[in-house]
């Protein structure tokens, strides 16, 4: 006999869905591609694994107890789940008919360049014509989706020139790949500041173990998102209304009032009462990180901002640029420099009340900010972080940040870190002063934000020491630190 277990009811946020090769949206079919129980069934497979690795287990170990739960190609789930996707953001007027006009308008003048630097101009002309006032969404809002898509995640509108994009207009004709080009960054940026309403339902062959299977999927559900980029806060899913006898009433209650903090914060005791965890929600950076040889659920921390006293982030797609500026090697630097020149102001203040005293000033170099907590790979033109093998050649390495973000409702960003310190050995890095590479257990890296952002010593004169040798302590102290403020 089959059970009702749970009814939650959620909003997926700006998901990009379908891959790199596809997108979440068809021109053609003029339809937005739903969201799929598979997903919402590989996101609580994942977060179960999660929670049950306490260090010592291997992935097979971990998967065969996960699937005792929820299934695999050799045992049947104890659940089945039923994702109902409601009303779905559609566009109208769209076809190849807008996209030749919109073509010939940023030809118009024999114009040449980048599509980029042509595209809003016409846009904005284009908008003024009344024969373009029933498109949908309207020509304004096609132009926020772009430029956003451009700040927060600028790889997936490059041309794809393999596939025969341009995004140049030349003076040999070359409409075909414009077009082309065209038609796929609608596509692509088409869900962006849109939110999905989906229903789950969750039904059960075995109730023995609803309530802790349950809590597992809640936990997926309030910590990550689905679809590229949901590490970045793409396709973040916000619960929104729940339904269930097994879920405990306090969690209920706080998600169907939108009091997301507080649920969370029910959510993880429930947790650590039934796994043995010691799960908080932190509002501020840590002062110390224990690090782990895996992604442990006991070695993570979860940290909540609330936005909605920040008018720069009061929007979704604010906060997906915010993100994306937060792990940016560039804006790490601008923080640092801009704390700097806030220290050597102090410092100048200092030394002209005390003639005599010269003021000390501060330096630092990038090449001391390292960012491959970020997640491999993480190089350009040889520069970066890399492995090489004896024979000199680089190694196909992938992995996943151990940092990531969450978009919450209307005014929370999560970030959830995995103190892991499983990176290569053999990771290097490689800059414009040792291009043979540096073992990063031996780069001299700034270890202590903390200190960086603190006064000087006034009784030595002297800034606070803020290098030394690496070590994953620090690095996180250091990381959580300037995405913190970075994003604040």
């Amino acid at each position: 006999m089959i059970t009702p277990l749970a009814s939650i009811d959620v909003k997926v946020y700006s998901p990009l869905i379908g891959g790199y090769g596809g997108t979440s949206y068809s021109l053609e079919l003029n339809e937005v591609e739903p969201i799929r129980p598979t997903e919402i069934k590989a996101l609580w497979r994942w977060w179960y694994r999660v929670v049950l690795n306490d260090g010592n287990k291997t992935y097979d170990e971990l998967d065969k107890e996960v699937s005792k739960r929820l299934g695999s190609t050799s045992e049947v789930s104890k659940y089945v789940l039923r994702v109902t996707t409601k009303e779905l953001p559609k566009c109208e007027n769209y076809n190849n008919e807008f996209f030749e006009k919109l073509y010939n308008e940023m030809r118009k003048g024999s114009k040449e360049g980048k599509i980029m630097d042509l595209l809003f101009e016409t846009l904005d002309k284009m908008e003024r014509q009344s024969e373009y006032s029933k498109l949908k969404p309207p020509l304004k809002r096609l132009h926020e989706k772009i430029s956003s898509m451009y700040e927060a995640r600028k790889f997936l509108v490059l041309p794809r020139e393999a596939e025969g994009e341009s995004d140049e207009i030349q003076k040999n004709e070359n409409k075909e790949g414009v077009i082309k080009y065209l038609k796929r960054l609608f596509q692509q940026t088409f869900l962006l500041d849109e939110e999905i309403e989906a229903g789950i339902e969750v039904y059960g062959f075995d109730t023995s173990t609803a309530t802790n299977d349950l809590l597992v999927l809640l936990l997926g559900l309030f910590l990550d998102g689905i679809g590229s980029g949901s590490s970045r806060g793409f396709g973040s899913i916000t619960p929104i209304r729940i339904s269930s006898p097994y879920i405990p009433k306090d969690i209920i209650e706080s998600v169907n009032k939108r009091n997301y903090e507080k649920a969370l914060k029910s959510l993880f005791e429930n947790l650590n009462k039934m796994f043995n965890l010691n799960l908080s929600l932190k509002t501020s950076p840590p002062a110390s990180v224990s690090v782990s040889n895996t992604s442990s659920i006991r070695y993570f921390d979860c940290f909540i901002i609330n936005t909605s006293d920040k008018p720069l982030l009061s929007t979704g797609t604010r906060k997906l640029v915010a993100i994306a500026r937060a792990v940016n090697k560039l804006e790490w630097k601008r923080e640092i420099l801009r704390k700097s020149q806030q220290v050597n102001m102090k410092a100048t203040t200092y030394a002209r009340s005390r003639p005599g005293i010269k003021k000390p000033e501060f330096h630092f170099h990038g090449a001391n900010i390292h960012t491959f907590l970020l997640g491999l790979p993480r190089s350009q033109r040889g520069y970066g972080y890399r492995v090489v093998n004896r024979e000199g050649e680089d190694e196909s390495i992938r992995r996943k940040s151990t940092i990531s973000f969450k978009i919450l409702g209307e005014n929370y960003i999560l970030i959830k870190v995995f103190y892991a310190m499983d990176f290569p050995d053999e990771l290097k890095h490689f800059g414009m002063y040792h291009r043979q590479g540096i073992e990063v257990k031996n780069l001299e890296v700034f270890n202590s934000y903390d200190n960086y952002v603190n006064m000087f010593d006034k009784n030595n004169f002297q800034f606070p020491y803020v290098k030394g040798t690496f070590n994953f302590e620090n690095a996180y102290k250091f990381a959580i630190k300037i995405i913190y403020d970075i994003i604040k």
